[in-house]
């Protein structure tokens, strides 16, 4: 990671439970992923597995991989952790460049809306959405 402990020391500063998050929620899937990237590249290497399917496979692992990273992270450790694909530390200043890449990048947008449309029709997930009905409480799945 450019910025090295620094940058990480930082970014702990301003969400204190980010670590958890990049070590619960990141490195540990990330690691499972390419694992199985390299069993694939395997297969392919033996001709039992052609290479487009390994790229769509990896492909399609890494989108489902991240949303429900996301999702999962919002529901655990929301408001005090961030998941924006690029996070630099400090905040840059607004208007510029590097604020609107990060905005950009923000993907916690999208689980927030996953979780309060499953909060609309009737699901809760605990702290990670608000004013919700009661229901079936889905953090269990998880």
């Amino acid at each position: 990671v450019a910025g090295g402990n620094e940058w990480l020391d930082c970014v702990h500063q301003m969400y204190p439970s980010q670590r958890v998050g990049l070590a619960g929620y990141v490195y540990v899937p990330i690691t499972t992923v390419l694992s199985f990237f390299f069993f694939g590249a395997t297969l392919v290497e033996r001709r039992i597995l052609s290479a487009f399917v390994l790229g769509a496979g990896f492909g399609g692992g890494i989108v489902v991989l991240l949303v429900s990273l996301v999702i999962v992270m919002q529901v655990h450790i929301p408001l005090v952790s961030v998941q924006r694909l690029v996070l630099p530390c400090p905040e840059p200043p607004p208007g510029s460049m590097s604020y609107m890449l990060m905005h950009a990048t923000d993907v916690s947008v999208l689980a927030e809306y996953i979780l309060n449309t499953a909060s609309a029709a009737g699901f809760c997930f605990g702290t990670a959405t608000r004013n919700c009905p009661t229901g079936q409480d889905l953090r269990d799945l998880f």
